[in-house]
């Protein structure tokens, strides 16, 4: 692979520089000078006198030291590479946001970083990278080619095929499944997990494949043989940060779960066709980032960059969303239209919508899949590249009939317990941060001065932030008072008084004039984005503990030096 021409100084940071070494190794074979260090302040000295075009930066520094001098070089020359050894979702994406090119997750392969590193300099100077060929195509043309390549090469296995079929025949039989489940040992284990999980109430063992398909349905055997298959097809090795594959499965899985608990709370579609369409609603952002991963990594880390939705974004680069691509592929695989047109206009009741849909009588699969699909942001599950959650519009609560689901509670609580039984079952998530599935610890309370926009409410939930509780004896928690844009206009103190720490928090949809909100004041707006709550939320909200205090010693008298000495002994011999 063609090492960058323009990076002629290399500057790696680690506070552990054995993690490093191999890499240091390598890139001293091309035409480049390398430095290490393991010192920020010696870092920032290096920066100075080097003005290395590649700063490869771990992000473990305390205090977020890395971080803040990724920002300060961020729109330079110096293109900034994070590392980190298993980072939470949101360090990463801020490291983006800050600037960062992209982000390394300790331990990487030496090809992977080098590949990781020729992108990045195609992004900042323009050479040709591996993923960019120069085949003279605008990225319209090169995207249009990539998933014609994708719907000829991901066609599904006959067995996933012949369930399908059997699925939607008024015909069929539980006999019928057997032999295309028998076919592949992978989907017979699944089916059979299914059947015995908890989600069917673990009746018993099961352990012939048409006493499973009778007791789970056929739709359910329909989601999990299809589901087992696209986890495979699309595992999505080597694939940048940016965009990660296991936090995207672990998002599609959400959605769809929560799908399934609108549908079956509404009772206006069906629930495993619900189930479906959410897990197959971003299906087009693996597509593109394996069959165009140039033209998808510019529109994921631009829309990061820039506070925009992925979707919007994708239109601006290359011309078409994932939507329109996953619903491209959906029709090849010959699913039910109307799961098709689900992931197709899943987007459409969104504010950045092309037009405003018409809304028929009765609610449909797309109208279920948005609203799960923004639920499943709202409680950070997982991640597929688009962290903007916009509150539902007009009367959508009232026409799904979820806002008793909202009053109810525990949605969270339900919702993760649903969640990990399928990943159980299915498999796909291995290696889930065990920080998904963690009960809620309370960190402080939401008192609104507002009515609670609903998807707000589960964000700052999930987040450690509940109602207030009624004559609580022990240690108060922090607050945070949500105010009204107009209100908080006019209000002049950011940290509000009492016997414990409580701030204050905007909403800014009515408020005129922006730029007339007090400094220390978090705006949160609609689409609001959960990576800034999430931060807002640590840096505003969360008291830091406070080291002991230290003794002030008496100050000790200092001892006359050579020089005072000297001065005296010429007093003396002069008085004298």
């Amino acid at each position: 692979m063609a090492f960058p021409a323009a990076i002629r100084n290399v500057l790696l940071v680690d506070a552990n520089l054995s993690m490093i070494a191999g890499l240091k190794s390598v890139l001293e074979g091309y035409p480049c000078e390398v430095t290490v260090t393991n010192s920020l302040y010696m870092a920032r000295s290096h920066l100075r006198d080097l003005e290395p075009e590649l700063l490869i930066l771990d992000s473990e520094f305390p205090d977020e030291a890395a971080l803040h001098l990724c920002r300060k070089l961020s729109g330079g020359d110096t293109i900034v590479i994070m590392t980190g050894r298993n980072p939470p979702r949101e360090k990463v994406l801020h490291s983006i946001r800050s600037g960062a090119a992209d982000f390394l997750v300790k331990p990487f392969t030496l090809d992977f970083a080098i590949q990781r590193i020729v992108h990045a300099a195609e992004t900042i100077y323009g050479e040709a990278s591996s993923d960019a060929p120069g085949d003279g195509l605008d990225p319209k043309d090169r995207v249009k080619r990539g998933i014609i390549r994708a719907q000829s090469s991901l066609a599904l296995p006959h067995a996933v095929s012949k369930v399908l079929q059997l699925s939607t025949s008024r015909s069929s039989n539980a006999k019928d499944f057997e032999e295309p489940i028998r076919s592949d040992p992978v989907v017979t284990s699944a089916v059979l997990r299914l059947a015995n999980s908890a989600f069917y109430g673990k009746r018993g063992g099961v352990i012939r494949i048409r006493e499973a398909v009778v007791r789970v349905g056929f739709l359910s055997v329909r989601n999990a043989v299809l589901a087992l298959s696209v986890f495979k097809m699309l595992p999505g090795r080597n694939q940048a940060t940016s965009f990660n594959r296991l936090w995207f499965w672990q998002h599609s899985i959400a959605t769809a779960i929560l799908a399934r608990m609108i549908a079956e709370n509404g009772r206006f579609v069906d629930r495993e066709d619900a189930f479906l369409a959410g897990l197959l609603h971003d299906i087009g952002k693996p597509v593109l980032a394996d069959y165009a991963a140039h033209d998808f990594q510019t529109a994921i880390v631009e829309a990061q960059k820039q506070g925009e939705h992925l979707h919007v974004m994708e239109k601006r680069v290359f011309e078409l969303n994932h939507a329109q691509a996953g619903a491209l592929l959906l029709s090849k695989w010959q699913l039910p239209e109307k799961i098709t047109d689900a992931v197709f206009h899943h987007h459409d009741h969104e504010i950045h919508a092309e037009e405003e849909p018409v809304l028929p009588e009765t609610p449909g699969l797309t109208e279920v899949v948005g609203l799960a699909n923004q639920m499943a942001k709202a409680l950070f599950l997982g991640a597929s590249g688009d962290y903007f959650v916009e509150e539902p519009t007009g009367d959508t609560l009232d026409r799904l009939r979820v806002r008793a689901l909202f009053e109810r509670g525990g949605l969270r609580e339900k919702a993760h317990e649903q969640i990990r039984e399928m990943f159980k079952t299915l498999r796909v998530a291995e290696g889930t941060s065990p920080a998904i599935f963690q009960p809620l610890v309370e960190k402080g309370r939401a008192v609104w001065g507002v009515p609670e926009p609903p998807l707000l409410s589960l964000s700052l939930e999930a987040a450690g932030f509940t109602a207030p509780v009624e004559e609580e004896k022990e240690t108060p928690l922090p607050e945070i008072e949500i105010l009204p844009g107009k209100k908080a206009a006019r209000t002049t103190q950011g940290k509000a008084k009492g016997p414990v720490e409580s701030r204050k928090m905007i909403l800014v949809e009515d408020m005129v004039g922006r730029g007339k909100a007090p400094e220390g004041f978090p705006l949160v707006e609609n689409p609001y984005d959960t990576i800034s709550l999430y931060y807002d939320l640590q840096d505003f909200f969360v008291p830091k503990e406070k080291g002991p205090a230290r003794k002030k010693e008496p100050r000790k008298k200092k001892e006359p030096g050579k020089s005072a000495k000297k001065k005296k002994e010429k007093k003396k011999v002069s008085a004298e």
